[in-house]
Parts: structure tokens; sequence; C-alpha cells
């Protein structure tokens, strides 16, 4: 469960309504423990995170088909899709959505899947049923030099006589972060050649979902309008907007530091959601 920044239930665990989450440390022991559990009791595991029930023939076609490059069709509002290259979300605004005339479709974006959508797919495919084919990424020395390290803090089994890597408990655990850092190995397109302006009616729609919901995921909102960050800002209600030069940094960093009161920072990347509070030290200026 993702504790995204501004959802109410963070609130109810400051007040104590909730207990604190544990960390990555004692979440890991918790799945290791359930996983040997269950495969004790019989069950077997048919996805990274979902166990069949002991000689019932259950399977979860859904959860690792999604992962490979196969077609989904989707209904419904926020319901999300691919097909024909293109991936697509449809309106999450209800009004907007149920307000659609009948036979036709009220896309809130789409965007074309890029050339390493096909390796993507083939990735997260095998890793969610707990393999991995180190050769996917033959000639590539960053992803094999990923591999090669995963191997020495023992996430995988020592490879197949087909040359299959299998995941242990831990490789499975870790198993969304092993899919984006090898990603991350492949070449890019530029950003200025995916992203693109944001219509007059994406502006209005993004204005008017923010002014209800400001507690969005602003790198989110940037990612599936395929726009940039600051598109999405300058679309936020204007008192809550506020613009300067960014070479002020260090004068608004030293005057923040000043303050008594606690600070809390979000920080959204690929690869975590970081939320740290507390008074912001006093710094210095290194490295030019």
């Amino acid at each position: 469960f993702n504790l995204y920044p501004m959802l109410p239930i963070n609130r109810m665990i400051e007040k104590g309504a909730f207990p604190t989450p544990p960390g990555f440390d004692i979440q890991a022991d918790q799945y290791a423990y359930t996983v040997e559990t269950l495969l004790e009791k019989g069950w077997e595991q048919v996805s990274n995170s979902h166990f069949a029930y002991p000689g019932r023939g259950e399977r979860n076609r859904y959860n690792t088909l999604i992962k490979s490059d196969i077609s989904c069709l989707a209904f419904g509002s926020g319901a999300g899709g691919n097909f024909g290259g293109f991936s697509y979300q449809v309106q999450g605004d209800l009004e907007s959505y149920l307000a659609t005339p009948k036979g036709e479709k009220n896309i809130a974006f789409m965007s074309g899947h890029s050339p390493n959508k096909a390796l993507l797919s083939k990735v997260q495919h095998d890793i969610e049923t707990g393999r991995l084919n180190p050769l996917l990424f033959d000639g590539n020395k960053a992803a094999q030099k990923l591999i090669a390290q995963w191997q020495e803090m023992q996430l995988f089994k020592e490879p197949d006589s087909d040359g299959l890597i299998r995941l242990n408990t831990s490789g499975r655990y870790w198993s969304p972060t092993l899919i984006r850092k090898l990603m991350l190995t492949l070449p890019t397109q530029e950003k200025d050649q995916t992203m693109q302006k944001l219509s007059a009616e994406q502006q209005t729609m993004l204005r008017q979902s923010l002014e209800k919901n400001l507690g969005q995921v602003l790198e989110m909102l940037a990612a599936q309008n395929q726009c940039s960050f600051e598109d999405v800002i300058r679309c936020l209600p204007e008192e809550n907007v506020r613009q300067t030069e960014g070479s002020r940094i260090v004068e608004i960093l030293q005057a923040i530091a000043a303050w008594d009161e606690s600070v809390t920072f979000i920080a959204h990347t690929p690869d975590a959601i970081v939320e740290v509070s507390g008074k912001l030290p006093n710094g210095k200026v290194g490295r030019g």
C-alpha cells in the first residue's frame, strides 16, 4: 500500500489512529515469512504477490498477462488499457465520464508506446513469475553489471541449465525495483520528443481537477498528460503557486533554515516517493 502524500490516512497515522507503517526491512521479513509459511502448507506461488490454494488449479492470469505485451481494453471511469501500440486511460472525472454521449469513449489521455515497450513487457512478465533471461540485455554493459551485483547480493539462485536466472524470495520482494533499474539502462527518447503542450481543454480539465483535489501527485499528472511538470504547476490555483528566479535558491534555503518550524519535503522519482519532516539545518554552498 503506497502512502502517497496528502492521503487522509497519513493524517490518521500522525494522530495515532493507525500504527506507523513498517519500513522496508520489516516488510521484507514479513514477505519472507509469508512465502515460507504458505509454501510449507502446499500453496503455489503464481506471481510475486499471489498464491494459489492447494489442489484447486487456481491461476492469476490478469496480473501476469497485463505485465506482458497483451492488449487490454479498458472500461469504466479511470480504467487504463493498451491497444495497437498505444496506452490510454478512460476519463477519471466521474461527472465528465457520465456526460459522455452514448457510443463514444471519453479518453483522458493517450500515448504511443516507447521503442522499449516490447522488452519491458517481456521483463515484467518474466520477473512476475520469478525468472529473468539475461540474454535480453546481451551487449548492455550497465544491465549486465546490475545483474552481476544482484547475483552477489544473493537476490538470485544459480542460473538454470537453460541460462534463465531464478529469483529467490528476496529477489521477488524487490522485483519492482529490479525492473525499474534494468529499464533505466536502456536508451530513451529525449524529453522534448515525448512531451507535448497541453491543449486548452486539457488545461481546463487539469485546473478543475486540481481545484477539487490539491493532494494529487503532480509528477503523475505530468506523466499522464505527457507534459512538463511546470505545465501542471501552472494549472494549480493561483493562491497555491509562487514563482521566482532559480538563482534565489540559496537565499530561500537560508531563510527556511532560520525558521523554528518543522518543514516537510516530498520527492517523487521513478524509484521512490520520499517524505521527510524536520527542521532544515544550516548548509553551505559547495562544489559551485
